[in-house]
């Protein structure tokens, strides 16, 4: 069974590559956003944070 942590560190990951996905799709849509060059740099921040959570999650071995 796993601990509490384990499953919020899944969770995390699991919301944040839905929200990558959606971010990504909307800047590939809206290059004239008022605010892209921020939310590029976002996009970018959150991917960086995704790895990490996938790196973490492969070091406890809870990767299926």
């Amino acid at each position: 069974m796993k601990e509490n942590w384990e499953i919020r560190l899944i969770d995390e990951k699991e919301i944040l590559g839905f929200r990558i996905d959606r971010l990504a799709k909307f800047l590939d849509k809206n290059k004239d956003a008022e605010d892209f060059n921020l939310l590029a740099r976002q996009l970018t921040v959150m991917q960086e944070y995704y790895d990490i959570l996938v790196k973490r999650i492969e070091k406890a071995g809870l990767l299926k």
